[in-house]
């Protein structure tokens, strides 16, 4: 009440803690209020609060009591401790009050007594003076209890004894002030439990201002793992910058910088470098709320860094590893795929797609059986359910797959199964095509029956010579003494001629014994080609024969006799195969072999003459085109030749 004076209480920025007369200005700025002289009355007490024991300011103020405007006469002191001051005043038309109260008593006397009355009005004006001091020393002593309270409370947070304080204003702020102890008391055991808890963690808390290089406010104790202290950053030695690695230190504040920038972003995380007190490199991950102003603004950046050098470590070795497993996967000559237990390709290295002739796109997400034939489908669907069952299967198995050209490869796999916890079963495969291996294995079986061919033609072809050899001297014998004009003449002619023919007959054995080369020149294939049509097309009219020469065709060095041979019997092969007439077509071109399509026939890359017939008969089925090139086979009976001879 009016009766124990007026008492506030605000901090040095003007900021209204604590008023009794108006206590709609709490939290209020009252650093530009003025009088109505337009005196700042803030700038008055914070010149008073100077004088460590305090000062007096007299100024003009509102009184809630009278309202009115009147002089007044405030007593303010600093608690520095808390950065607040303390005052209490009263006005002086209070005083007035009193004084004129007590001027018309006196008169009244003095109409009564006189002198009297004039002797008492000036003994009253020492009691009056000596009343002010008396009051403003009470409230002083208020005002001194509570300094002590607040240095007191700065360090040991003890109450304040109630009964000390005379006016009320100063017990209630004295049982609001032990509240707040005994909050701030709770609070700090709060604060000092969760500080153990994350010096017990393995991530470091800190708070920076959002100024050049983050200086830092708060680092929890655990920063020690780093080599530092926080002492360290407290003292302005060190700023949280200074710690960061100087390679990431302008990404760091890339990043953080456009954060900061956009609108609603609240928090962020990343990783980068930090290096300790003895200049080691450590991998963080730094999480931080951003904490801004009214304006959105920045102000501070608080948050934790958690030490991931192991786990960089190890994602480093594992990304390594699948690098290395990459390249060996992507380069290996043979073809990898893993699928799931429904046939799903999952998994294709390039190998594989090269196999197949498609793209990943073609080939992951779609069934394995999809890319063969109908027989290698049924292979692989029951060498997987068998292996599935627990029974006995081949590790290695072979089939056939399909090309998106249509081209038929045959493959060997090599595959294992991966079942996991959950019984989810994965296949992984390794293909191999072979392709062109069992071409080379049907080359070396057709080279070693011609090997074996040949040896025993020559030597039939020699005993057989040998044979031509004696009945062509007894017949040349018998001519020399036979008159040509002698009916057996003729006879032994015919013999001679016959000796003569077997005599080629046995020269052709000895040269496949020898390979098949014997008298080889350079020919033009067209002629070759013609000279052969010219007898076949004579004996056969009833077949059509269509050529496509091509020009400048290259000389090729063969034997014009054998070649001739191989020409006419694929010639009468295919009037065979037409027995009702039809079309042979034959063209010539030039073109260049590369090592790679010439590898698996064991010839030299460059440059060929390649001869193409085509007939409209009934054709070959595949067991029939195994065994095209075997020496003397043939489809027909007993008498019908020697297929190709």
């Amino acid at each position: 009440g009016k009766e124990d004076g007026i008492f506030f209480v605000r901090n040095f920025d003007g900021i209204q803690l604590m008023s009794v007369s108006k206590p709609e200005l709490v939290g209020k700025d009252t650093s530009r209020l003025t009088d109505p002289q337009g005196i700042n009355v803030h700038m008055l007490f914070m010149k008073a609060i100077k004088n460590p024991e305090g000062g007096f300011v007299e100024y003009s103020w509102y009184d809630p009591f009278e309202k009115k405007i009147a002089p007044k006469r405030t007593f303010v002191m600093a608690v520095p401790e808390w950065r607040w001051y303390v005052g209490t005043g009263f006005w002086f038309h209070d005083i007035n009050s009193e004084i004129q109260k007590e001027k018309d008593r006196i008169a009244h006397t003095l109409s009564i007594q006189g002198l009297a009355a004039i002797v008492v009005i000036l003994l009253m004006v020492p009691f009056i003076y000596a009343l002010s001091r008396y009051m403003a020393r009470r409230i002083n002593r208020n005002i001194s209890g509570f300094a002590e309270f607040f240095e007191r409370s700065a360090t040991t947070l003890k109450d304040i004894d109630q009964k000390d304080m005379q006016f009320l204003e100063f017990q209630r702020l004295a049982l609001n002030a032990n509240h707040m102890i005994r909050e701030l008391k709770a609070a700090r055991q709060r604060l000092e439990d969760l500080q153990n808890i994350v010096n017990l963690s393995p991530v470091v808390a800190f708070l920076l201002r959002a100024e050049e290089g983050w200086p830092v406010e708060f680092v929890s104790d655990n920063i020690t793992r780093f080599g530092y202290k926080p002492e360290d950053f407290y003292t302005g030695n060190l700023n949280f910058a200074s710690i960061i690695h100087p390679d990431d230190l302008y990404r760091v504040k890339e990043e953080i910088s456009r954060f900061s920038s956009e609108h609603g972003c609240d928090s962020f995380s990343h990783e980068y470098r930090i290096l300790t007190s003895a200049g080691e490199a450590r991998w963080v991950d730094d999480r931080t709320r951003i904490t801004r102003d009214k304006h959105g603004v920045a102000t501070h950046y608080q948050g934790i860094i958690l030490d991931i050098t192991e786990r960089k470590t190890a994602q480093q070795k594992l990304e390594e590893s699948e690098q290395r497993y990459r390249t060996v996967v992507e380069n290996s000559h043979d073809g990898l795929l893993i699928a799931d237990d429904a046939y799903h390709i999952t998994f294709a290295n390039e190998q594989f797609l090269k196999i197949l002739g498609r793209t990943a796109e073609e080939v992951i997400g779609h069934d394995f059986r999809d890319f063969l034939d109908e027989e290698s489908a049924k292979i692989v669907a029951d060498h997987y359910l068998r292996r599935q069952r627990g029974e006995k299967a081949e590790p290695r198995y072979e089939f056939n797959v399909m090309r998106k050209n249509g081209e038929r490869r045959r493959v060997e796999i090599s595959s294992s199964v991966v079942r996991d916890t959950q019984g989810w079963v994965t296949t992984v495969a390794q293909l191999m095509d072979i392709t062109d291996k069992k071409r080379l294995e049907e080359q070396l079986l057709l080279a070693q029956k011609m090997e074996a061919v040949g040896t025993l033609a020559g030597g039939i072809a020699h005993d057989f010579n040998n044979l031509l050899m004696g009945i062509l001297g007894n017949a040349s014998l018998m001519l020399m003494d036979m008159d040509k004009d002698s009916p057996h003449y003729q006879r032994l002619k015919n013999i001679e001629q016959a000796v003569h023919n077997g005599a080629k007959l046995t020269k052709q054995l000895l040269g496949y014994a020898r390979g098949g080369k014997y008298e080889v020149k350079p020919v033009d294939p067209n002629d070759l080609i013609k000279e052969a049509l010219s007898m076949f097309g004579r004996t056969k009219k009833e077949i059509s024969i269509h050529t496509m020469f091509g020009e400048k065709v290259w000389h090729v060095e063969v034997d014009r006799a054998q070649m001739q041979q191989v020409l006419l019997n694929l010639y009468v092969n295919a009037w065979q195969a037409m027995p009702g007439g039809g079309d042979l077509y034959i063209q010539t071109q030039n073109v260049e072999l590369d090592e790679d399509y010439t590898r698996p026939y064991d010839l030299a890359p460059g440059r060929y003459v390649k001869i193409s017939t085509t007939d409209t008969g009934h054709g070959m089925d595949e067991e029939t085109k195994k065994r095209v090139f075997e020496p003397f086979f043939t489809t027909r009976g007993k008498g019908g030749g020697t297929g190709l001879g």
